[in-house]
């Protein structure tokens, strides 16, 4: 009767499998409440709206993630985020990224996640690649581990897995210095810049309600801070895009050198956010005075047209610097700082033509 016992082992594993009960065994790696609360990670942020916004980000991330690796169905984690307040919805894709590896533990392949969330939900792609490199940073991964990862995704966007890696080590070890500049430090190439990137949108939800130290933690980084710079504009503006004057608040205290740098991370932020949900943001633009949108529509057209000529041009392993160099520069000559217009005059004198770097 042995084999009745087996075959009866067997039925109860295929049934797991089918009904995708067998995730009750991640549950334990499933992110508790209050695990991310600003109060206990040490977040200077004390302003109710403030308050509100960031432990609604932290929630619709540890929501995300734990629906993707715990959901029994392979569409749990989208229809979680589906169900949130469209704001809120990248965080929830972010934390999602985070937990593929783990829901695809022993067959995760670059190309898999790829085809299972970028093409998927191309709205939220920026999202994705940057959970995925959060999610290598919290398993304290060595940089060759992700970058061998780097290499198997899309050339150009790939490139934001550095940006997560960066972010974790400041959301969560930046009190630590000891945590995060070693491993920062021992990035190759143009990752160090992006990480960089990372571990400024980290210092907006750090220092959210005390500008003057989020501006020198951002001088402290030396060599990098206009990267941290432009990773906090980024945060800054993607965190406030329905309340612009709380984020310009901040972004006005910006000492002028960095402002380059800002705009950059303006403007990923306003185009992150524009193909997300099309309809939240252009609801969230029509509280903006005409000339500041219309410097925000014609940054979000210039991202997408450096984009489009570097991918028709093919991209190269340094894609990821080109789009970030060639549109800052346009920035810093189009876009008057923070976003307060477009400089028309320097437009018509240089014309539409351009060329990456």
């Amino acid at each position: 009767m042995l084999w009745l016992g087996v075959a009866g082992i067997a039925l109860l594993i295929a049934a797991a499998l089918a009904t995708g009960a067998w995730r009750l065994v991640l549950r334990p790696a499933c992110i508790k409440p209050g695990t991310m609360a600003p109060a206990k990670l040490g977040f200077k942020v004390s302003r109710p709206e403030d308050c509100s916004c960031v432990e609604g980000i932290c929630e619709a991330f540890a929501g995300g993630f734990n629906a993707m690796i715990a959901g029994r169905s392979s569409r749990a984690w989208s229809q979680y985020s589906d169900g949130l307040p469209v704001f809120f919805r990248p965080f929830a894709e972010e934390g999602a990224a985070m937990g593929y590896p783990l829901r695809a533990i022993g067959r995760f392949s670059p190309h898999g996640f790829e085809e299972s969330l970028v093409r998927r939900r191309p709205g939220y792609r920026y999202l994705h690649y940057v959970g995925l490199g959060f999610w290598h940073a919290m398993r304290d991964h060595a940089p060759a581990r992700l970058e061998r990862i780097v290499a198997q995704l899309d050339p150009l966007l790939g490139m934001l897995c550095w940006d997560g890696y960066g972010f974790k080590f400041g959301f969560f070890d930046y009190a630590d210095e000891s945590r995060w500049r070693p491993r920062l430090a021992a990035l190759d190439g143009y990752a160090v810049h992006a990480a960089y990137q990372g571990l400024g949108r980290s210092l907006w939800f750090r220092f959210m309600d005390q500008p003057a130290e989020l501006i020198e933690q951002i001088r402290s980084c030396g060599p990098y801070a206009g990267d941290v710079a432009a990773g906090a504009g980024l945060a800054v503006v993607f965190t406030t895009v329905d309340r612009p004057e709380r984020g310009l608040e901040v972004l006005e205290q910006m000492p002028e050198g960095w402002h380059p740098d800002v705009l950059l991370g303006m403007c990923f932020a306003y185009k992150a956010r524009s193909i997300s949900d099309p309809d939240f943001f252009a609801h969230a633009l029509d509280g903006y005075q005409d000339a500041r949108r219309d410097a925000i529509t014609a940054a979000i057209e210039r991202c997408d047209g450096v984009e489009s000529v570097i991918r028709r041009d093919g991209v190269r392993s340094d894609a990821y610097r080109r789009w970030r160099e060639t549109l800052r520069m346009w920035l810093q000559e189009h876009i008057e700082y923070p976003f307060v217009r477009l400089e028309v005059r320097n437009l018509k004198a240089s014309g539409h033509a351009f060329a990456p770097a």
